[in-house]
């Protein structure tokens, strides 16, 4: 009996050595080959090897994968694809080992998508043929027809992927996960990366010589700037293009919704143990929105899948969760909409992420965190440490004080916590610090924030509690009324000394920024913007709510700012107006308006009316009489001083036509006993009365 090769049918001599091959990765075997065939066959099979090893390490070193078993089948396409570029770019000649060892043709016609799918089959099954498994794609007809279903090659396509020129030819492979380029005059390779989550974006237009496919969110992965546009003749061919573009897009969107699907079942089975956990004797649909929050941020920022999301983002998981999961709890705080679910998260809590934060002895750690009213997750990311803070009650303190302190040469923001931390060298509570300042920032503003809340319920039970008590409200007086003493009417009656002092002393507490409106819509000077009194009171108003929360025993200085600027305002209007009664007179009658009230200061003779000083005092007299809003004087300020200066020329142009008689009638402008006390020595001196400057161009911005 003849004993032939297998592969070719060559007959073998008496004297030649069969050889064999059996490899079962690949489902290749043969008992008796001729030394060519054996030669070709181990060629091919080395460079299958070769393959597998080049898409191992793509996985490795541009996808970070680990687990190989886990990789998506469209990936591996891809990625087989470029190594069977890269290592035999004439795989469909059946010259080349490669060729032989898979293919195997027995007709003339090449179908290079089909070879290639075979090809790729063989690399697959080498060293990934438990993810052929998963998908039920390990049989050969399986995996081709999957394969020529879910991929397109196209040969002669024009695009604009050269930086020489601006079109040329190219063959190209598009599958899901990216697209391949072969530049047909250089032989190179060019690639554009898509992304798991990506719908293709592209716009087909046609001219008179061919078709423009440009496709909007793909771009070169050598040139991030440059979007990916295709150039086809023919309808057919475009018509090809665009319906494979369409298949990738659907299988995108619904492998996306059913990851979405699979991740958020996960994670609500880890969310109702916790909150089953946090809540033993409470229904879940009664839990409140925050811990409800608290523990999906948890278990969000812990899934694989889930931390791709951000967690604030409007159409994140989180958003999505709550939605599908926990509507009633959203009902209890008037929640009825996706969109108003992401608002409520968006005001009321911070997700801040790549931070470094320290605790106890040990060395600071990066980490993340997720701040809700009340309640916060702060995560260290190397030891695993996780804090969880929750309380039922709000306002709160989880927040109080913020402190932004120096600690071994580093800007700190420390959160003060009960537990004492063991090592008295070292600094009790949560410090965050990192080297982006806006972070921080961003930390510490909604630190302070919720403090104001807690503040302010703070200072509404002290001042309900000192008005009732005359002695203590007695005490707020005689601090309030040493301002007065101190530095008299005049700095209260000058806009741009009293627009600075508001603005310092809300800049300068949370509280005092709550409690004093703030000033967006007036000028930031009125007449030349230069202050004399202002950083003395300042410092005078601070001295006194010291003083002020000493003798009353208030917890924080920032209570007694309040206590003392509240008290001091509201007696600013009876005060002053009391002065202009005694300077002016009582000079308005029932019925009268603004006008009216102008016309009547205008015609005084005992003062000179433009002076600042006595148009002050005449605008809290206004106030007052409920002619100006008793808000505040800022406030007031133009518009009285536009009706002053209108009603000013026309009693001038009346006394030019027909001059009056001068008003006789004798007021007593020196000042009331017990006269104010002198000014301390360190104070600004006493500027003369100068006269307003009207002049349009110098009144400020």
């Amino acid at each position: 009996m003849k004993n032939c090769c297998e592969k070719c049918g060559k007959e073998l001599g008496f004297f030649e050595r069969s050889l064999k091959i059996n490899n079962s990765r690949i489902n290749i075997q043969y008992d008796a080959l001729c030394s060519e065939c054996h030669r070709t066959i181990k060629e091919g099979i080395s460079q299958i090897d070769e393959m597998y090893q080049r898409v191992m390490g793509n996985l490795k070193e541009n996808y970070h994968a680990t687990n190989m078993a886990a990789v998506d089948i469209d990936t591996l396409i891809f990625l087989a694809v470029e190594a069977l570029l890269v290592v035999e770019p004439n795989y469909f000649s059946d010259k080349t080992s490669l060729n032989q060892t898979i293919i195997n043709r027995t007709d003339r016609i090449i179908n290079k998508q089909n070879d290639m799918a075979k090809i790729v089959y063989k690399v697959l099954l080498y060293g990934f043929f438990d993810n052929l498994e998963n998908n039920g794609l390990d049989k050969s007809k399986n995996f081709v027809s999957y394969m020529m279903q879910n991929t397109l090659y196209m040969e002669q396509l024009s695009m604009n992927c050269s930086e020489e020129v601006p079109r040329t030819y190219v063959n190209a492979f598009f599958s899901r996960k990216g697209f391949i380029m072969e530049r047909i005059e250089k032989k190179t390779l060019l690639y554009v990366m898509i992304k798991d989550e990506t719908v293709i974006d592209y716009e087909m237009r046609q001219t008179e010589d061919y078709y423009l496919i440009d496709f909007k969110n793909l771009f070169y992965t050598g040139d991030p700037e440059k979007n990916v546009q295709c150039y086809v003749n023919g309808v057919e061919n475009a018509k090809t293009i665009t319906k494979t573009i369409d298949n990738f897009n659907t299988k995108t969107t619904k492998k996306e919704e059913r990851r979405i699907r699979d991740t958020l079942n996960i994670i609500n089975e880890k969310v109702v143990r916790d909150l089953k956990s946090l809540k033993p004797d409470e229904a879940i649909d009664t839990i409140h929105l925050d811990c409800v929050l608290l523990c999906i941020a948890k278990n969000i920022r812990k899934d694989p899948e889930g931390r791709k999301s951000p967690i604030q983002a409007p159409d994140g998981l989180a958003v999505e969760l709550l939605w599908k999961k926990y509507t009633a709890n959203l009902a209890l705080m008037g929640i009825d909409s996706k969109e108003k679910a992401a608002e409520y998260i968006a005001k009321n809590c911070l997700y801040a992420d790549g931070f470094h934060v320290k605790y106890g002895k040990k060395d600071p750690e990066t980490g993340w965190a997720f701040f809700a009213t009340k309640g916060y997750i702060v995560a260290f990311d190397q030891s695993k440490r996780l804090f969880f803070m929750y309380t039922d009650d709000y306002p709160n303190d989880l927040y109080f004080p913020c402190n932004e302190m120096m600690y071994n040469g580093r800007q700190y923001l420390q959160l003060p916590m009960e537990d004492e931390v063991p090592n008295d060298d070292e600094l009790d509570g949560i410090l965050f610090f990192s080297r982006d300042v806006k972070l921080i920032m961003g930390i510490s503003h909604y630190f302070e924030r919720n403090n104001m809340f807690y503040q302010m319920e703070n200072f509404i039970e002290v001042e309900e509690a000192v008005y009732g008590d005359p002695e203590q409200l007695m005490e707020v007086k005689r601090v309030s009324d040493h301002l007065f003493r101190d530095f008299g009417y005049m700095p209260f009656c000058l806009y741009d000394e009293w627009y600075v002092i508001q603005k310092e002393l809300r800049q300068d507490d949370i509280l005092l920024n709550r409690l004093i409106p703030e000033k967006s819509g007036l000028r930031k000077r009125y007449a030349t913007g230069d202050v004399i009194y202002a950083p003395k009171i300042l410092d005078a108003f601070k001295n006194g709510a010291k003083e002020l929360q000493a003798n009353l025993e208030i917890a924080g200085e920032s209570i007694a700012k309040g206590l003392l600027w509240c008290y001091f305002k509201a007696s600013l209007i009876d005060t002053l107006s009391k002065e202009w009664v005694r300077i002016g007179g009582d000079i308005l009658a029932a019925g009268d308006d603004l006008v009216t009230a102008f016309f009547k200061y205008s015609s005084l003779k005992t003062i000179e009316p433009e002076k600042t000083y006595y148009i002050g005092l005449f605008i809290y007299y206004l106030m007052d009489k409920n002619i100006l809003p008793d808000t505040d004087f800022l406030d007031n300020y133009e518009r009285a001083v536009q009706t002053f200066l209108e009603c000013k020329r026309e009693v001038d142009r009346t006394l030019a036509e027909q001059p009056a008689e001068p008003i006789t009638r004798e007021i007593n402008t020196e000042p009331e006993t017990p006269r104010p006390q002198a000014a301390p020595a360190d104070a600004a001196p006493e500027p003369e009365f100068k006269p307003l400057n009207w002049d349009d161009d110098k009144r400020g911005e």
